[in-house]
Order: C-alpha cells, then sequence, then structure tokens
C-alpha cells in the first residue's frame, strides 16, 4: 500500500479493551491506538467487505466512488456509507465534491495491527 504521507509509515493501531483498560491507558499518557469496545464493534469495522475496500484504496493515487463501486461490484452508496465510517475512525482520508459526496478516498496507513487481550 502507498504511504500517504500523514503517517509515516507506521501502522494503524487497534486495541480491544473495556472502558476502564482505555481510561487507565490513557490516563498514563499512551493514546496511541484506537479504542474497540467489543468484538462485534471490532467485527463491524473490519468485516470482509471494509477489508476489501481497504486494499483496493491501497493503489498508488486516491480512488473514485465510481471506480470502487465497479471493481467491488457494490453500490456508490454503500461504498460512501463505508467510507464515511473509516474515516471517522481514522482509516481513510475522504476528499469531497462540492456537494459533500466522496469524490476520492485514499488509505492512511500501510498497515493495520489488533490487539486483543485474551485473559
Amino acid at each position: 500500500m502507498t504511504d500517504t504521507g500523514d503517517t509515516g509509515g507506521e501502522p494503524f493501531q487497534v486495541r480491544l479493551e473495556s472502558t476502564d483498560e482505555f481510561y487507565q491507558r490513557v490516563g498514563a499518557g499512551a493514546a496511541d491506538a484506537l479504542s474497540v469496545r467489543s468484538e462485534a464493534e471490532l467485527a463491524r469495522l473490519f468485516a470482509p467487505a471494509n477489508v476489501r475496500l481497504l486494499r483496493e484504496l491501497g493503489g498508488e493515487e486516491p480512488t473514485g466512488l465510481g471506480d470502487l463501486a465497479a471493481v467491488l461490484e457494490r453500490e456508490e452508496d454503500e461504498i460512501a456509507d463505508a467510507l464515511n465510517v473509516l474515516e471517522r475512525f481514522g482509516l481513510v482520508r475522504v476528499d469531497p465534491d462540492e456537494n459533500g459526496r466522496v469524490e476520492r478516498a485514499a488509505v492512511r496507513y500501510d498497515s493495520v495491527e489488533i490487539s486483543i487481550p485474551l485473559e
């Protein structure tokens, strides 16, 4: 995947943790990862369709909505909704058109690291 320059090549870090664990980590000065509170939320964010979308965005240039819909065989509105969610979580950069709809999008990270405590 192409590094877009805004992450310095660092992986996007996601932690599955409780609210208490999150506040303990942040209170200790370690606000270095996205906190996901449940397995269901983690599964929605990294559903196979979203992972495929992220991988498709890893090309050389920001990708247009129509191109993504064609390649992924999904509706443009569905792709736009997914991109907006991924942007809110910080995984992608979305460039809107003059109407505020998705015009182009690009990944912000080269990889994702997920931490799931087993204890």
